[in-house]
């Protein structure tokens, strides 16, 4: 395959992808202002926006290292992705302390506290599936990231619809996406097992070492600009 019809094979697939979530999303997000109300809905945004920056942590810097350090030298992508994989599960323990610490200083209830442990908990295996999808992006196989994409879009998109015809309010709301997030991770890990390699782990300190300091600058510029963009999205 040439490289312009590989560039536009690779697009059209992202795009229709990036469509199809949009839309689940905007007709979801719609059909929730409806059914929880506006005090419910903002706390329903407040968990979102408190999970996002849990998602920060556990995927933009260095997944974004990982797809251009194998750019460079995909014959070492393996190692690199094991490595990858190694120290993010180092990274679980921390951000679930992190996160019980934050929220021990945090008026809320322990029903909004509960809430937001949980989806912060299942949204470590969605950040998983993300890193999942940018060693596919490293090797242009973007039919798996956006495969991936449309599975979690859809299967939100079902779970909340349920949850709404079924009247079950806030708790199960959040209990579907974070179903939806572990079931993308279980895809994620399929695809790469029966497409790539089996699963294993590789801890390499000196290329941890090497790449820690721009993914950690990586991070701060998405939490300064990400984190308020995702506020203004929510409130708007």
């Amino acid at each position: 395959m040439s490289s312009i019809n590989r560039l536009f094979k690779n697009t059209a697939v992202l795009f229709s992808s990036t469509v199809f979530q949009r839309l689940t999303g905007l007709i979801t997000n719609i059909i929730l202002i409806r059914y929880l109300g506006p005090e419910i809905f903002g706390r329903y945004s407040f968990i979102l926006v408190f999970v996002f920056m849990v998602d920060t942590i556990m995927c933009y810097g260095i997944d974004v290292l990982m797809v251009r350090e194998i750019a460079k030298n995909q014959t070492n992508g393996k190692s690199i992705f094991q490595n990858i994989l190694s120290f993010k599960i180092i990274l679980i323990p921390i951000v679930i302390a992190a996160t019980l610490g934050v929220l021990s200083f945090i008026d809320l209830t322990q029903k909004m506290k509960f809430l937001i442990l949980l989806l912060v908990f299942f949204q470590i295996f969605y950040g998983f599936s993300k890193t999942f999808c940018s060693f596919f992006s490293a090797y242009e196989q973007f039919r798996y990231v956006a495969l991936i994409d449309i599975v979690f879009s859809s299967l939100k998109t079902i779970l909340i619809l349920a949850v709404v015809m079924l009247d079950l309010g806030l708790n199960y709301i959040v209990l579907g996406i974070s179903s939806s997030y572990f079931a993308v991770f279980l895809v994620a890990i399929f695809i790469y097992h029966y497409k790539f390699n089996s699963i294993s782990f590789e801890m390499d300190w000196k290329w941890i070492k090497e790449n820690f300091l721009s993914s950690l600058w990586f991070i701060l510029f998405t939490i300064i600009f990400g984190y308020y963009w995702k506020i203004d999205q929510r409130i708007t």
